[in-house]
């Protein structure tokens, strides 16, 4: 948990208030479907429902998540934030991981990931715009990347919107599963 973040912050998302705050357990369903409705990560989604079989439940389908947002929880340099809207909708989720540099004459990197919206995207703009500029400010960022996937054209162009440039570039390696 990233203790100098201070909740909840309210921003406005182009006229419309929202709240960013620390996700919470029982948000876990609705950031789930923030997953599955994401253009590139939809496909993990199909594949998982049809290794699990049509009889999964949805608890079962959502424990993974469930593990990963405890790990998130219990790591000091993470954090996993929610924005709601005035109804108290969450429109929009985000991870936030504080990475100790060495390179860059030591700065830290505040690194973006998992990012998405619902249909409200003035929400997760103005989520980005809060995690790169204050939050990486109170967390003594040097710089802040954001990491999408390369095929992810909305994300970018989003992330393009607000400043970001397309400066570096990640690989990304899978890690085999034992005895497969």
């Amino acid at each position: 948990m990233l203790h100098r973040l201070l909740y909840p912050v309210r921003l406005d998302a182009d006229g419309a208030p929202i709240t960013i705050r620390r996700a919470q357990a029982d948000d876990i369903p609705t950031m789930v479907r923030l997953l599955a409705t994401d253009q590139v990560a939809s496909n993990r989604f199909e594949e998982a429902a049809s290794a699990s079989g049509p009889q999964a439940s949805r608890e079962a389908a959502e424990h993974p998540y469930l593990v990963g947002f405890t790990r998130i929880l219990l790591d000091p340099g993470n954090e996993l934030v929610v924005a709601e809207n005035a109804d108290f909708e969450v429109i929009a989720m985000m991870q936030l991981t504080l990475i100790p540099g060495f390179a860059r004459r030591g700065a830290s990197v505040l690194l973006l990931r998992g990012f998405r919206a619902g249909d409200e995207h003035s929400g997760l703009r103005a989520m980005l715009r809060w995690a790169q500029s204050e939050a990486a400010q109170k967390l003594g960022a040097g710089f802040v990347e954001a990491v999408v996937d390369a095929t992810g054209t909305d994300a970018r162009r989003t992330l393009e919107t607000i400043g970001f440039t397309g400066t570096a570039v990640g690989y990304r390696s899978t890690v085999p599963r034992p005895g497969s």
